[in-house]
């Protein structure tokens, strides 16, 4: 229901009538807000970690007469967790790759796949020759 389409009643003046007519409408607006803004919250996509929340007015009528303060707040969702977490550790991954020692142990370990390799090739080699030499002895 609108503010608009509030029923028009008529009020004396400083009645019970007048105050609740007053307090309605800023009280319709206040709703309005946190309908509007538990549907922003929906429409915010998953990565965005940080939401704008409103904090709920204390103190004096002053304070309350300027308006609702608006306050940053983090919400932490599972899914936002779990991405800043496989982020993070795609990050160090990188960091430690790029160590000299770790490139000095991967140069080693590429070295030594290609000398076994290579001592497999020359095995196979071997074993070929052998058995040509042991055909060519029975013929």
């Amino acid at each position: 229901m609108s503010a608009e389409a509030s029923p028009k009643i008529i009020a004396l003046p400083g009645s019970l009538q007048e105050a609740f007519i007053k307090r309605k409408k800023s009280f319709m607006e206040r709703s309005s807000q946190r309908q509007k803004e538990i549907k922003n919250k929906i429409r915010i996509p998953e990565n965005s970690q940080i939401r704008i929340v409103e904090e709920k007015p204390t103190g004096s009528s002053v304070s309350r007469l300027k308006g609702v303060n608006k306050v940053k707040v983090r919400v932490s969702l599972p899914e936002d967790r779990k991405t800043a977490q496989a982020l993070m550790h795609q990050r160090t991954l990188r960091s430690y790759n790029q160590l000299a020692e770790v490139k000095k142990q991967r140069e080693e370990k590429a070295k030594q796949d290609a000398y076994a390799q290579n001592r497999a090739r020359a095995k196979e080699f071997h074993k070929k020759t052998l058995e040509k030499l042991r055909a060519k002895n029975t013929c």
